[in-house]
């Protein structure tokens, strides 16, 4: 204390002003260079600005990276697929009442096929940070300039039936602005029944905005007279295309045909089906009713948003809202009492914490507040010890399957482990990681299995 006191300096004079403005010069330097959290970063998505996209046009795409100066970001263009061609960007910033800085980045590109299309990410340098931003996925259409108007049909029950049978035919139309002219012609060997026709079929015009949904233009019953293969109406319309063009489509252009089986061979199978089939699957172990019909089926859009859910779930603290709103999107795909996804930002919060607190019990034991200084040592051990068990939850690796096989072994040759595939959308625990394969663990079972059969929960 002696040698303190000899350097002219005393630390009881040390102000509480000037350990908060030494904290917050320290946290200022580290906002300077990482402007933005990583776990911030990984949620920009470059979003695509237009509600519909055509071929041959130009498409614009919009980043925003928030607390960012326009001098803090740049990014280079990737290499583009095929048919993808980029056109220019601009770089611009907004600023909110209190100060903060949004940098915006906007895109152009064209598209030459239609199709779902997923441009590669932008290798991107927020501050002194290097990051992917992905684009989202668009569904791009041919452009109404270019198309003509479609014709399909709908055939229930389908395209065998026995003699006295009905097929519903559905009528549908497609990049179509205006209908000036239907007929349906019917040959001598069955009966047509119109039992729905749309004012579009009535010279009465559409919305000239572009749309690539199919129109149902009318409803028939079709019945047969004769056995064999027999041709549908010949239904035509002469419909406008976007371009104004007037184009006659038919039915005849597409695959026409019904085959109509005896009569007899119906009445029969109707017979030995009532008694035959009544107690078909009784002893055997799968239900008469398969349960997993009343579920949606998981599609590759669904599995990247149960994805996302749970990545969000992960980098938020307070998730009351986001668990049920995932936990209900996993119910409607047949997954019940699913896991909870641990949060990193409440392991920073706490580890913060812990941080804070061991830093002020050292602070407040040298200007000898000792109530302050056992407090604080109180809460750096409570906020030590949820730190060390936050941590070890955080610091597994899950994913969500996307209904890849099971094996014995890291080999595509080895024997499954006794089930075809992992229940898409299970969220699987993974235990040692091998490049291609990984071995995992989950409620179901466990083994290796390819590492592009799950998607990662970062």
């Amino acid at each position: 204390m002696s040698s303190i006191t000899d350097c002219g300096f005393s630390i009881k004079k040390i102000s509480m002003k000037k350990i908060t403005s030494f904290f917050f010069l320290l946290f200022s330097f580290v906002f300077q260079i990482f402007p933005i959290s990583r776990s911030d970063a990984a949620l920009l998505v470059i979003k695509c600005e237009d509600e519909t996209v055509f071929t041959q046009s130009e498409i614009q795409f919009v980043l925003e990276i928030p607390h960012t100066k326009l001098s803090d970001f740049s990014f280079d263009i990737p290499e583009l697929p095929l048919g993808v061609h980029y056109i220019s960007s601009t770089k611009s910033a907004s600023t909110d009442l209190s100060g903060d800085t949004t940098a915006i980045v906007r895109l152009w590109f064209s598209f030459s096929d239609a199709g779902e299309i997923k441009l590669p990410p932008i290798v991107a340098k927020i501050g002194k940070r290097t990051v992917e931003i992905p684009f989202e996925k668009v569904d791009v259409y041919e452009n109404p300039s270019l198309v003509s108007p479609k014709f399909s049909v709908s055939m229930s029950p389908n395209r065998k039936i026995h003699l006295g049978e009905k097929v519903t035919l559905e009528i549908f139309i497609q990049y179509c602005t205006q209908i000036v002219n239907f007929s349906a012609n019917l040959h001598k060997d069955a009966i047509l029944t119109e039992r729905f026709r749309d004012d579009f079929c009535k010279d009465k015009n559409r919305k000239t905005e572009f749309s690539p949904e199919k129109i149902k233009i009318a409803v028939f019953d079709f019945q047969p007279l004769v056995t064999g293969d027999v041709r549908l109406p010949d239904i035509s319309v002469d419909a406008i295309a976007y371009n104004g063009s007037r184009v006659r489509i038919s039915l005849s252009d597409l695959p026409n045909v019904v085959t109509v089986l005896d009569a007899d061979s119906s009445i029969e199978n109707k017979k030995s089906g009532r008694g035959a089939h009544l107690f078909d699957g009784a002893f055997d172990s799968t239900p008469l009713i398969d349960e997993s019909a009343e579920f949606a089926e998981w599609t590759e859009s669904d599995l990247e948003t149960l994805q996302q859910m749970r990545i969000l779930e992960r980098r938020r603290v307070f998730l009351f809202s986001d668990f049920e709103e995932r936990k209900k999107f996993e119910e409607k795909h047949g997954l019940k009492d699913t896991e909870d996804e641990p949060s990193t930002k409440l392991f920073i919060l706490i580890s913060s914490l812990a941080i804070v607190s061991i830093v002020l019990h050292i602070v407040t034991g040298v200007l000898k507040k000792i109530k302050f200084s056992v407090t604080f040592a109180i809460l750096f051990v409570v906020a030590l010890v949820f730190s060390v068990r936050q941590n070890l939850i955080v610091s597994q690796q899950f994913a969500v399957s996307l209904g890849g096989e099971i094996f014995s072994v890291p080999e595509t040759s080895a024997i499954s482990n006794g089930t075809k595939s992992i229940p898409k959308g299970l969220r699987v625990k993974i235990v040692e990681d091998m490049g291609e394969w990984v071995y995992i663990e989950c409620s179901e079972t466990s083994g290796w299995t390819k590492k592009n059969t799950l998607l990662l929960i970062y």
